[in-house]
Parts: C-alpha cells; structure tokens; sequence
C-alpha cells in the first residue's frame, strides 16, 4: 500500500466540536475519479482511508480523513455535459434563475464549480462568470463561450469578482459545497460576493436519501460532507447565510436544493423548509442510531453483491461495467470487485476511455464495447442516472442481455416488452 498523506480531523469541520463519532469505514481506497493512464499501470496506487464521522455537536456528517482539493480538482474527468439527464437538469435551474432571481439581463451569474460551463451555457443571455479549478473543464466552457476564471472560489476570489464586475445577484454552486473543506471560509466568501439583495443556490446529495437508498458509493474523498437540511442550516446560520426555501431534486440519488441570502435581506421561509425539518425528525435516518443501522446495512450490502457477482463468474457469466464514475470507483472498491468478476467498463467520456479503474484495475472502454464484445450481464455503476442507461440500452435487453442495479438493493432488469 502507498504512503497515506491525509489528515485526520480531531475536531468538527463546522462547529469545531470534539465530539465526533465514527460511523462507516469503507477502507482504504483510491480517489474516485484518479483513472489510472496506461502509463502508471506498473505504479501503485495511492490509497486514503474512507471513513465517516457524526458530529453530535451540530449533527454533521463528514470524512474523518482530508485529502488536499489540489489533489482532487486541478485536473478533473467528470464532464457534467456527457449526460442528457444533467444537461436537462441545468437547462430547468437556469430557466428557473432567468425567471426568479436574476430577472434583468445585467444581474450577474456567478457558478462556483462551473464544470465545462454545462449550465451556464444556458444563461448568455445574463451577465455569467464561472469559477473552475480544472484547467482541462476551463479551458472546454472557454471554448463553448463561458468566461471563467481558472481557480479555486474563496474570499480573495470574491472580492476580485465584485471589484471587477461588481456583486452578485446570483451565486450557484451545483456539487461543490460538500467538496470544500473549509466550510466557514466557503459560505463567508459567498456572503460577501452576494448583492445585498442577492441569492445563493446550491445543490448538494441529500444524507437522507442516501441513508434511505442504502447509497455508499456516494461517499468518496471528494465529498468532504454529508449534509441534512438540519445540518447544512446550521453551518449556513453560523457563516453568515439564511436558508429561506428547500426542493429535494432528483439527481444524484436524491439531492437538495437551497436557496439561502444574507440574514438582513432574507425572504420569509417558504413551508418547504419547515416540512423537510419536520421530516428528519420523524424519521430519524439521521439520528446517531439511525445512521449506525445504515452502516450495518452497508457491510451486508457489500458482502452480498461481491458473492452474487463471484455466482456468476463460477456459472461462466461475462459481466462488464457501466460508467467509469466515482460512484464505480467506490463501489468496485469497497466490495473488492476486480477485473476477475468484472472484465471491463464502458463510458460515452471521452477523457475516461483507455484509462483503467483505480485499485481494480479494470480498463475502461467506449460504449461500442457492449456491442463488439457483449457482456451477459450489465453492472450499472451510475445509478444516478439509471433510467436514461437502461433507455438506451433497450435493444440490449431484447435481445436477452441483464442489467444488474446494485443498489439501494440488488436487482436485475431484463427486456419487458
């Protein structure tokens, strides 16, 4: 194993309590999306410790180990417009932002985490401005007409924004705000780009969801925090922000949507918000109890899928993946999935294709693969986007091939007509 260069947390990343309570270790694994190149086949892998904790200060969940965000988003492969289920998505948000919030064309976008400028795109009609720190995806939403910044978003970036173009009217961040250690200097920096009157939207996957879908494979380095909407208002209050409306969305397995501005210009709460509270607490998924019966289930989950795929490697079955993302790497990791059991992925990528899956070593390949090499079996390893895959692989099941959907349990879909 190599030299693991992460640090652990001694105290809470928000309220900076002590009292951290571990609840699931996935292991020691790679990070998510470090596709090994053909060149680093001969070199290990670096490995860090995928563990969670519980704050019981400010009921927040979040890794107990800190990877650098250098070593995680200088060079990044995930592409938010490969898939017609996000593009979709962000064309909705945009027109929602047109319409509500940002109403006259010199209001002032802001994205933090602006990816290849996938939801941007949608706004040119409006004053935009993204923030990435990949120069790869910087440099494709430069090139599809999106101004951005090449950087990580913080305080010094803030006010460079607001001398140079003023404040803000809208700051989006789309999967970023679980990925940024440092949530105080995050939120405050947001705060401080907002106009007076300004919004700040983010979207992140909601803990619930992933506790109630049994969805492991979303934890990995990247997301550094699991947030209820308990927890992510009280870190949203503490730095300087108000949450005013809430919307469980669709993507990701189940994410949220917050809407937040400065306390001093915040709408009245909208029902929404205190109907989600009122729902965590009557649950309890994100009790302390709760969330240490879902680590349970994650361990049978783990053990189960590995010897349901090693059945039908003894039974001759051939079995590929489906998507080289994130969510593979953890799940192909933490259930000691190998190129044994799994003889190779597929993914429309690509800046994925040729590379291989951290840790297991499985080669990815392009989608064309399913038909010049057909698998028996199909393991979907992007369950975000499950329905849009199973669409396009219709004729695959007619013609009596199986996609295996591992969680929140496994399940196999065939052809049905």
């Amino acid at each position: 194993m190599t030299e693991i260069s992460s640090l652990k947390i001694e105290r809470c990343r928000s309220c900076g309590s002590r009292d951290l309570e571990p609840l699931l270790s996935l292991g020691d694994i790679p990070l998510a999306n470090d596709l090994v190149p053909p060149e680093r086949l001969g070199k290990k892998d670096r490995l860090f410790p995928l563990r969670i904790a519980f704050c019981t200060g400010c009921r927040l969940v979040q890794l107990e180990y800190t990877v650098p965000p250098e070593e995680l988003f200088s060079h990044y492969l995930y592409r938010t417009s490969v898939s017609s289920t996000m593009r979709h998505h962000f064309q909705g948000l945009a027109q929602t932002i047109r319409s509500e919030w940002a109403t006259d064309p010199g209001d002032l976008v802001v994205e933090i985490g602006s990816n290849d400028g996938c939801m941007l795109r949608n706004l040119t009609d409006r004053r935009i401005l993204g923030i990435e720190p990949a120069a790869n995806l910087a440099e494709m939403a430069r090139a599809a007409g999106v101004p951005t910044w090449l950087d990580f978003f913080d305080s010094g970036v803030a006010q460079r924004i607001r001398r140079e173009h003023g404040p803000a009217k809208v700051v989006v961040a789309c999967n970023v705000m679980a990925h940024v250690p440092d949530i105080s200097e995050f939120v405050t920096s947001v705060a401080e780009l907002l106009a007076p009157d300004g919004v700040f939207i983010a979207e992140f996957p909601y803990f619930g969801s992933l506790v109630s879908n049994n969805q492991y494979d979303t934890i990995y380095h990247e997301h550094v925090f699991y947030f209820s909407l308990e927890a992510v208002s009280n870190a949203m209050t503490r730095f300087g922000l108000s949450i005013f409306d809430v919307q469980k969305i669709d993507t990701h397995g189940g994410s949220l949507r917050i809407f937040a501005a400065r306390p001093d210009h915040t709408p009245a709460a909208r029902p929404s918000l205190g109907k989600l509270h009122a729902k965590e607490l009557a649950d309890h998924a994100c009790s302390l109890s709760g969330l240490r019966k879902f680590a349970e289930r994650v361990s049978q989950h783990r053990r189960e899928l590995r010897e349901h795929l090693q059945r039908l490697r003894s039974q001759g079955t051939r079995v590929a993946g489906y998507g080289a993302s994130a969510k593979g790497t953890v799940l192909l990791n933490a259930c000691g999935i190998d190129r044994s059991l799994v003889q190779y992925v597929v993914d429309k990528n690509d800046l994925k294709r040729g590379r291989y899956v951290p840790g297991v070593r499985i080669p990815v390949l392009g989608v064309e693969a399913l038909e010049s090499d057909p698998p028996d079996v199909i393991l979907l390893l992007v369950g975000n986007i499950a329905q849009e895959i199973i669409a396009q692989e219709r004729n695959y099941l007619a013609n009596g091939g199986c996609i295996l959907v591992p969680l929140p349990e496994i399940q196999e879909v065939t052809y049905q007509g």
